[in-house]
């Protein structure tokens, strides 16, 4: 894979990790288009099995190399968004889109992000449903492994680094002798009175 393509690769799959998808979904999806276009959103096939449609007459069409009535739904999806149907990311928000109203057991995959070779698989076989799946499975998930094995990215919001407290003031003997005096006079009232109590003591100190 050359580095223009993988960054391709990079790029949609953190695409797809910023809409809430889980990294074995996201690896598996990009995986998969990396395979039927290698990640151009302008391909096109115009072999034999192809069927033509709305963004190419003549056969299969963008990411997922879509077929007839699935490039009319692309076309249209991105019309209602106001999107070019051409666009990268349109494309891939489509596919998620399909997904979710045309491939209910693709779509639950999708949200259960289990294991990436059995993600792969079930979308090859149920959302490209090629003639030969086997090829297409062992390429693309060559990839999306490729992609797992970048570093995570840190958390948006990582919590702040804890600031050790400060040490306890070290007391002389006579003002600790002092306090526990205090203390076993004040013991016997509830904390309101102790309150009060202290809060008398430190006025008298006040100028």
């Amino acid at each position: 894979m050359t580095d223009a393509r993988m960054q391709a690769a990079i790029t949609a799959f953190n695409h797809y990790l910023e809409k809430g998808i889980g990294r074995n979904a996201a690896a598996g999806i990009v995986g998969v288009l990396d395979f039927e276009s290698a990640l151009s959103p302008t391909a096109m096939n115009n072999s034999g099995t192809d069927k033509g449609g709305a963004l190419n007459p003549k056969g299969a069409y963008g990411l997922a190399q879509w077929n007839g009535d699935r490039q009319t739904a692309l076309a249209l999806f991105a019309k209602t968004k106001g999107f070019d149907p051409a666009l990268y990311t349109t494309q891939l928000d489509f596919v998620l889109t399909e997904c979710a109203n045309s491939f209910p057991a693709v779509w639950a995959a999708i949200q259960a992000n289990g294991d990436v070779a059995d993600f792969v698989t079930k979308f090859v076989r149920e959302y490209e449903n090629p003639a030969s799946p086997a090829p297409e499975i062992a390429g693309a998930l060559a990839t999306a492994r490729a992609l797992l094995a970048l570093p995570a990215p840190a958390p948006a919001n990582a919590p702040p680094t804890p600031v050790p407290a400060s040490p306890a003031p070290t007391l002389p003997d006579p003002e600790i002798a002092g306090l526990e005096a205090l203390y076993s006079i004040l013991e016997p009232f509830d904390a309101k009175s102790r309150a009060r109590m202290i809060a008398y003591l430190l006025s008298r100190n006040t100028p």
